[in-house]
């Protein structure tokens, strides 16, 4: 029995080749692809920018959602017919990065759709290794397909989010809309970020709207972003962000911002602003 299959045979090499269905051994799981999703990086493999971890006829994709369709002797625990998806790094647990709780650095890492056979296929098979190390993550409700391929790019953005700790009220500033980009903006919006500035390409800022964010800023295809205390600056600039301890005080224009202001220079200006903000934090 055959399948559809995107083999990487070498740089600017990436064909639909008919190769075989894999078999379940013992320990091991066979999915059935449901969807898998393009990822910058597959099109990095493909032409040749990143070739550490990846395997000379490696069928692509790293970012997929199946169903179970069968299970090798010795597995518990999976029904056939259930939504699984994978994380698609496989560490050793044994190496110094693995024992210290950093298994994305693992010595030895393997990476699905890397140097494991990926989900650009009609079935992938989650090796025992990978079995053991608890790779298989098993959907808890039924999903679209096309959500649960987004398991691993979320849980990276999930991983970046943890670290800033966003919490409820705060402004964030997303720079770049891809869909990296636009998952920080759905997850600033559940954090409870009342300000959230997305700054991208115009065509991405409609969805990063539609997310969350509530100011977008592009111009002409690109945004110049300048951080700077010289306030006379800002006259040089077609919208005025004001910040402070990390928190977006308001987004204006430099002439408007001394019309509000009624003050004569910018630096004064931007001290009204902080007043005004204490006076409605106190309230």
């Amino acid at each position: 029995m055959s399948m559809n299959a995107a083999v990487l045979h070498g740089i600017d090499d990436l064909s639909l080749t008919r190769v075989p269905v894999p078999e379940p051994g013992p320990g091991e799981v066979l999915l059935k692809v449901e969807a898998n999703t393009i990822c910058g990086t597959d099109l990095r493999i493909v032409s040749g920018a990143k070739t550490a971890g990846v395997r000379p006829g490696v069928i692509l994709g790293h970012e997929f959602a199946g169903r179970v369709a069968a299970v090798g002797e010795g597995v518990e625990g999976v029904d056939v017919g259930v939504q699984a998806t994978c994380s698609i790094v496989l560490s050793c647990g044994r190496c110094l990065q693995c024992l210290a709780g950093r298994e994305h650095l693992c010595e030895n890492l393997r990476l699905f759709g890397y140097e494991i056979d990926g989900g650009l296929a009609e079935y992938l098979l989650v090796p025992r290794e990978a079995m053991e190390r608890g790779n298989l993550v098993l959907a808890p409700r039924e999903l679209e397909p096309t959500a649960l391929a987004l398991a691993e790019p979320v849980s990276c953005c999930l991983n970046g989010a943890r670290q800033f700790r966003v919490s409820s009220g705060e402004a964030v500033v997303v720079l770049g809309t891809g869909p990296i980009g636009l998952l920080h903006v759905a997850l600033a919006k559940l954090a409870g970020a009342t300000r959230i500035v997305a700054v991208g390409r115009p065509g991405r800022l409609d969805p990063a709207l539609a997310l969350g964010a509530t100011h977008a800023l592009a111009s002409q295809g690109a945004t110049l972003l300048v951080s700077s205390h010289v306030m006379d600056e800002a006259f040089r600039c077609d919208s005025v962000l004001l910040m402070r301890d990390g928190n977006l005080l308001d987004t204006t224009t430099a002439s408007a911002l001394l019309k509000r202001t009624g003050v004569e220079t910018l630096d004064e200006a931007f001290l009204a602003v902080i007043r005004e903000s204490e006076r409605e934090t106190t309230r």
